[in-house]
């Protein structure tokens, strides 16, 4: 029988030798592109993003959730109020000095000789015992100098355990016609009617109205809210100022008076009479100026008129970002 043997020699002549595979022409290896996992499991761009809003979209949900609990809860919570009363004396014509927390004033005429002043507090809370200890620490004060009071709120700055809080002050004044006023506000509405006198107001976060009043030499300004004077005479230096907010005025200027009004952010409106003695300067950054019930010269976005013969007063308007209204009655 024939032995039959297997060649192992290769062509360089070892035993083992193996040729090496040629690969064929045209075909290249391919580039590398990152780990086999990391391109296997990376989503496309447009699944990201959708992933990215839905996730969005569930916390603003989630956080709505959470404030109208913490309101619900709130509605529901005991309310603690206390009311309490104090009357001073005076003579002549009384100065108020109020440095007001957070909490509305509203300020009503009434006897003339004397200022009465009636303060509420309410505090809603998840139990009774902490609506009522939280009451306690709200503290308003007067006191009396002559004829001038100083009233003085103080409330407990806010905190964690606060949130589930509703809180506030309503302070009501009766005083004299003639009364000057001094007041500085943190936040909440002041209402004035009636006054006669020197008034000055500064307010951090609130609407002021003021009606049927005479004031002289007023600076009234807000920082956020609307500023409303209605049937109000004004004498003397006079500034009406709104950071972010509207401002109306409605009244009347007495001879020689000079009257500023500011808004950062807002409408300008004033109403007055058509023989008020001054003249009128108005403008607008941005919005329009219109004056109407007088013969005006305009430029661009500023007006200018004599609202009469030989102006005794004047009248400047400047808006920001707003509008610019002056009507005759």
């Amino acid at each position: 029988m024939a032995n039959h043997q297997v060649d192992n020699t290769g062509a360089a002549g070892y035993v083992g030798y193996n040729e090496p595979e040629i690969e064929p022409r045209g075909r290249r290896a391919p580039a590398y592109d990152g780990p086999l996992s990391e391109r296997r499991h990376r989503p496309p761009l447009w699944v990201r993003l959708i992933g990215v809003v839905l996730i969005g979209a569930a916390v603003i949900v989630a956080c709505g959730v959470g404030v109208g609990i913490l309101a619900l809860l709130r509605l529901n919570n005991p309310v603690v109020t206390t009311t309490s009363s104090q009357v001073f004396a005076v003579t002549g014509t009384p100065t108020i000095v109020l440095h007001g927390s957070a909490g509305d004033v509203n300020i009503v005429t009434g006897n003339a000789n004397q200022v009465a002043m009636r303060v509420t507090k309410r505090v809603r809370s998840i139990t009774s015992g902490l609506a009522q200890q939280e009451l306690d620490a709200m503290n308003i004060s007067a006191t009396q100098i002559g004829n001038t009071i100083t009233i003085t709120e103080r409330t407990p700055s806010i905190d964690v355990s606060t949130l589930y809080m509703d809180r506030n002050f309503e302070l009501e004044l009766t005083v004299p016609v003639t009364t000057n006023l001094a007041a500085t506000i943190s936040a909440g509405d002041l209402t004035a009617d009636h006054l006669q006198g020197a008034v000055t107001v500064v307010e951090d976060a609130g609407d002021i109205h003021i009606s049927g009043a005479q004031l002289s030499d007023a600076s009234i300004r807000t920082s956020a809210g609307d500023l409303r004077l209605d049937h109000v005479t004004l004498s003397g230096n006079a500034i009406l100022q709104a950071t972010a907010g509207d401002i109306h005025f409605d009244g009347a200027l007495a001879s020689n008076t000079t009257l500023d009004v500011r808004t950062n952010t807002g409408d300008a409106t004033l109403t007055l009479p058509v023989a008020t003695s001054a003249h009128l300067k108005a403008s607008a950054g941005v919005g329009d100026v219109n004056v109407s019930g007088w013969p005006t010269s305009v430029s661009g976005n500023t007006a200018s008129a004599d609202l009469s013969a030989n102006p005794t007063g004047s009248i400047s308007i400047h808006a920001d970002v707003g509008d610019v209204t002056v009507t005759a009655r």
